[in-house]
């Protein structure tokens, strides 16, 4: 994805209730890249952005039949990176805080399942 294309995003995903397991209907894409995109983003999790880990855990639930719309919500997850690159979270102490915790919830938003998803980030 060059630069040429590249046009501003601010919000990760716009809706994942239209993310959803692929059907006779849509086309189907080649999961090698698409696989290959997903685990180079792992590494960058981890280390420095953790603001794309709940939707790259959407978009790798499905990796066996792999929908297009799929391989659009992956280009706009880079999309995204390329537009908050020079952001990133910054850890540290707090006041006196020696020990911080984050979390958050979505509250039974998944469509297909009524789950939960929440997720947690802590500072030591």
């Amino acid at each position: 994805m060059g630069n040429a294309n590249h046009v501003p995003i601010s919000i990760l995903i716009d809706s994942y209730n239209d993310l959803c397991a692929a059907t006779d209907d849509n086309t189907q894409i080649d999961p090698t890249i698409y696989t290959m995109i997903i685990g180079s983003f792992i590494f960058a999790i981890v280390y420095a952005r953790p603001d794309i880990a709940f939707a790259l855990w959407e978009l790798s639930q499905f990796m066996q039949e792999l929908a297009e719309h799929y391989g659009r919500a992956l280009e706009r997850v880079i999309g995204y990176l390329q537009s908050t690159i020079k952001l990133w979270l910054r850890f540290g102490p707090v006041g006196d805080s020696w020990l911080v915790v984050y979390l958050d919830a979505d509250y039974a938003t998944s469509k297909m399942d009524r789950k939960s998803i929440s997720g947690t980030v802590g500072t030591l």
